[in-house]
């Protein structure tokens, strides 16, 4: 799984993170966060590197400084590009249907590598 992946599921996480699950369930899905956990925060320490080194603020506004937008572009590719270890993660983590989450479609494709919903019927 790549970096970018995990960072597009972000707000979908946090809204499966704040939903009522069974204890069984929430083990998965809480064990499943906090290994990302780390790669978020490796992420934001980055991010935050390439934007001091290559932005400026100006009026309260981040831009790139004079001749560093392709360096900006070509660093944050790099870091959405990086291969997240997984090892240890059993995905997808199978919810049951029977635990009524609240999400939207959106959510749900933003989820696809994430979870598993599984039907009654199935």
């Amino acid at each position: 799984m790549i970096m970018k992946t995990l960072i597009d599921a972000v707000p979908s996480l946090k809204k499966l993170a704040g939903q009522e699950l069974r204890m069984s369930t929430l083990h998965d899905v809480a064990k499943m966060i906090d290994k990302f956990e780390s790669e978020l925060r490796f992420y934001d320490e980055k991010r935050s590197a390439i934007i001091e080194k290559y932005c400026i603020e100006e009026n309260g506004v981040i831009k790139p400084r004079e001749n560093e937008a392709d360096n900006l572009e070509s660093a944050m590719k790099e870091l959405l590009e990086l291969e997240i270890d997984i090892n240890g993660i059993n995905l997808p983590v199978v919810i049951p249907e029977e635990e009524n989450l609240l999400l939207s479609y959106a959510d749900l494709c933003a989820l696809n590598d994430f979870i598993k919903i599984k039907w009654a019927n199935s």
